[in-house]
Protein backbone atom coordinates (compact mmCIF):
# COMPACT_ATOMS: atom_id res chain seq x y z
CA UNK A 1 0.00 0.00 0.00
CA UNK A 2 1.10 3.49 -0.63
CA UNK A 3 -0.22 6.64 0.44
CA UNK A 4 0.15 10.26 0.66
CA UNK A 5 -0.25 12.45 3.24
CA UNK A 6 -3.37 13.14 3.38
CA UNK A 7 -4.44 9.43 4.04
CA UNK A 8 -5.85 9.13 0.35
CA UNK A 9 -4.50 5.06 -0.18
CA UNK A 10 -3.30 2.94 -3.50
CA UNK A 11 -4.45 -0.55 -2.76
CA UNK A 12 -3.98 -3.64 -5.51
CA UNK A 13 -3.48 -7.06 -5.13
CA UNK A 14 -5.77 -9.05 -2.46
CA UNK A 15 -7.59 -6.70 -0.75
CA UNK A 16 -9.35 -9.34 1.54
CA UNK A 17 -12.00 -7.28 3.84
CA UNK A 18 -9.80 -3.87 3.68
CA UNK A 19 -11.80 -1.07 1.85
CA UNK A 20 -15.37 -2.78 3.45
CA UNK A 21 -13.04 -2.50 6.87
CA UNK A 22 -11.88 1.27 6.38
CA UNK A 23 -15.57 2.11 5.45
CA UNK A 24 -16.88 0.62 8.15
CA UNK A 25 -14.71 2.21 10.61
CA UNK A 26 -15.40 5.69 12.06
CA UNK A 27 -11.82 6.11 11.27
CA UNK A 28 -8.97 4.38 9.86
CA UNK A 29 -5.34 4.16 10.42
CA UNK A 30 -3.72 3.32 7.42
CA UNK A 31 -0.61 1.63 7.71
CA UNK A 32 1.83 2.60 4.51
CA UNK A 33 4.84 0.98 2.70
CA UNK A 34 5.42 4.31 0.92
CA UNK A 35 4.22 7.91 1.83
CA UNK A 36 4.27 9.57 -2.05
CA UNK A 37 2.97 12.92 -3.30
CA UNK A 38 -0.50 13.57 -3.73
CA UNK A 39 0.16 13.86 -7.16
CA UNK A 40 1.40 10.06 -7.48
CA UNK A 41 -2.12 9.17 -5.89
CA UNK A 42 -3.96 11.29 -8.48
CA UNK A 43 -2.24 9.78 -11.05
CA UNK A 44 -4.06 6.47 -11.05
CA UNK A 45 -7.40 7.32 -9.40
CA UNK A 46 -9.37 3.81 -9.67
CA UNK A 47 -6.42 2.67 -7.38
CA UNK A 48 -7.29 4.86 -4.48
CA UNK A 49 -9.24 2.01 -2.07
CA UNK A 50 -9.31 4.27 0.57
CA UNK A 51 -10.04 7.54 0.69
CA UNK A 52 -8.29 10.13 2.89
CA UNK A 53 -11.61 11.28 4.09
CA UNK A 54 -12.10 8.15 5.68
CA UNK A 55 -8.79 8.34 7.05
CA UNK A 56 -7.41 9.65 10.78
CA UNK A 57 -3.69 8.77 10.65
CA UNK A 58 -1.21 7.66 8.32
CA UNK A 59 1.75 5.60 9.24
CA UNK A 60 4.79 5.06 7.34
CA UNK A 61 6.21 1.20 8.19
CA UNK A 62 7.43 -0.87 6.03
CA UNK A 63 6.60 -4.48 6.61
CA UNK A 64 3.58 -3.31 8.46
CA UNK A 65 1.18 -5.83 7.46
CA UNK A 66 3.04 -8.67 8.25
CA UNK A 67 2.67 -11.75 8.32
CA UNK A 68 0.05 -10.98 5.68
CA UNK A 69 1.74 -9.86 2.24
CA UNK A 70 1.84 -6.52 0.40
CA UNK A 71 1.91 -7.08 -3.29
CA UNK A 72 4.95 -5.36 -4.82
CA UNK A 73 6.71 -5.35 -1.29
CA UNK A 74 7.15 -9.09 0.53
CA UNK A 75 5.55 -12.39 0.09
CA UNK A 76 2.68 -13.97 3.15
CA UNK A 77 5.13 -15.72 6.19
CA UNK A 78 3.38 -18.58 5.77
CA UNK A 79 6.14 -19.62 8.32
CA UNK A 80 5.13 -17.29 10.90
CA UNK A 81 1.04 -18.43 10.37
CA UNK A 82 2.21 -22.22 11.42
CA UNK A 83 4.17 -21.48 14.52
CA UNK A 84 1.53 -19.28 15.90
CA UNK A 85 -1.45 -22.38 15.17
CA UNK A 86 1.71 -24.81 16.72
CA UNK A 87 1.93 -22.16 19.69
CA UNK A 88 -1.32 -21.35 20.65
CA UNK A 89 -3.46 -24.51 20.97
CA UNK A 90 -4.21 -24.10 24.08
CA UNK A 91 -5.14 -20.89 26.00
CA UNK A 92 -2.03 -21.08 28.10
CA UNK A 93 0.32 -21.75 25.03
CA UNK A 94 -1.83 -18.74 23.32
CA UNK A 95 -1.34 -16.61 26.41
CA UNK A 96 2.57 -17.50 25.89
CA UNK A 97 2.66 -16.52 22.04
CA UNK A 98 1.11 -13.23 23.08
CA UNK A 99 3.39 -12.21 25.30
CA UNK A 100 6.18 -13.03 23.08
CA UNK A 101 4.83 -11.44 20.35
CA UNK A 102 3.04 -8.72 21.48
CA UNK A 103 3.09 -7.98 25.01
CA UNK A 104 6.47 -7.82 25.41
CA UNK A 105 7.18 -5.69 22.26
CA UNK A 106 8.17 -2.29 23.07
CA UNK A 107 8.31 -1.03 19.13
CA UNK A 108 8.79 -2.16 15.76
CA UNK A 109 12.27 -2.41 16.09
CA UNK A 110 11.70 -5.14 18.85
CA UNK A 111 9.59 -6.76 16.46
CA UNK A 112 11.90 -7.06 13.62
CA UNK A 113 14.69 -8.05 15.88
CA UNK A 114 12.62 -10.97 17.27
CA UNK A 115 11.30 -11.99 13.34
CA UNK A 116 15.16 -11.75 12.67
CA UNK A 117 16.94 -10.20 8.87
CA UNK A 118 17.15 -13.37 7.64
CA UNK A 119 13.23 -14.27 7.48
CA UNK A 120 11.79 -10.73 6.35
CA UNK A 121 14.56 -10.95 3.42
CA UNK A 122 13.38 -14.15 2.36
CA UNK A 123 9.83 -12.78 2.25
CA UNK A 124 10.90 -9.46 0.31
CA UNK A 125 9.92 -9.21 -3.71
CA UNK A 126 12.82 -11.12 -6.11
CA UNK A 127 11.42 -9.99 -9.10
CA UNK A 128 9.55 -6.87 -9.44
CA UNK A 129 6.84 -7.06 -11.70
CA UNK A 130 5.65 -3.13 -12.59
CA UNK A 131 2.27 -2.92 -14.22
CA UNK A 132 1.47 -1.30 -17.42
CA UNK A 133 1.73 2.49 -17.05
CA UNK A 134 -2.21 3.76 -17.73
CA UNK A 135 -3.05 6.46 -19.73
CA UNK A 136 -6.75 8.12 -18.04
CA UNK A 137 -6.58 10.64 -20.70
CA UNK A 138 -7.43 13.97 -20.06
Amino acid sequence: MVADRDGNAHLWGNLGVVPDAARAAKTAVVVAEQIVPSDVIASAPNRTIIPGFLVGAVVHEPMGSHPSPCQGYYGRDHAHYTEYHKESRTRKEFLSWLEKWVLSIKDRRDYSTLLGGKRTNGLSVKRPAPSAIADFGM
